[in-house]
């Protein structure tokens, strides 16, 4: 995980190398740290900008990456994405698998980032974090653009976001489902069947949670992605055991 302060800027622990695969400062031995510190700038890159990276020690020896400049050209929106971005990587590789960060690819003519991406038993599988507002046709146009391409999306936001998008997936379920009338009272929950998300709360000890009281920690989330106990019902995502 990230050392130091809630917001994980302090000590960051994950860097991309150049093949853009996410490293663990605290895998590295000591020895093979010392010799990459040597490398070339630019070969180890920062996971919220993708700006150099370079390797340091702290007072107590941990080991760590640094914005090259001390830094970060995205810092006013970095410590929830960071964090986010981070544990889903963590959390993949303590799987087992390769997830790549900042993964390009396209649909048609449309081209797209994950902000996570990762391969499994024939799947693509994205993760985008939300940090900012965005509307539901953005989301949606979002999601209808990973769905052309072959990639599975599921989508983590602040829980501010979450919150405005569930009263958006409301209302347009109520004019599109119910004619513009709100149903009986119990029956509508408000998210989409075509959108799998989930507020993430980040901090010391962060959490997910959606509709109906559903909670998760991140790995939990992770593997019940992998494991498609991600399901659809009645207006809810739930994560099934």
């Amino acid at each position: 995980m990230i050392a130091g302060n809630p917001g994980g800027l302090c000590m960051p622990a994950y860097a991309l190398d150049r093949f853009d695969t996410p490293i663990d400062a605290s895998s590295i031995p000591p020895a093979d740290w010392d010799m990459f510190k040597q490398r070339p700038t630019g070969d180890f890159r920062m996971l919220c900008c993708r700006a150099p990276a370079v390797l340091k020690n702290s007072q107590l020896n941990t080991q760590f990456f640094s914005h090259l400049n001390d830094e970060c050209a995205t810092a006013p929106e970095t410590a929830w994405h960071i964090q986010g971005k981070t544990m889903v990587l963590e959390g993949l590789s303590q799987l087992g698998l390769t997830p790549r960060s900042e993964e390009p690819g396209r649909s048609g003519t449309q081209k797209w980032c994950a902000d996570t991406w990762v391969q499994f038993e024939g799947r693509n599988i994205a993760i985008e974090l939300q940090r900012s507002y965005q509307s539901l046709t953005e989301f949606r146009r979002r999601q209808a653009r990973y769905l052309a391409g072959g990639v599975e999306c599921y989508w983590l936001t602040r829980p501010e976001v979450f919150a405005t998008l569930a009263k958006s997936c409301a209302q347009y379920r109520i004019r599109t489902e119910f004619g513009g009338k709100f149903p009986p009272a119990g029956y509508l929950w408000p998210l989409l069947a075509e959108l799998p998300v989930w507020a993430l709360e980040s901090g010391d000890e962060p959490r997910i949670y959606g509709a109906k009281k559903t909670t998760a920690s991140v790995p939990e989330l992770l593997k019940a992605v992998l494991a498609r106990r991600c399901r659809w019902e009645d207006g809810v995502w739930l994560i099934t055991s």
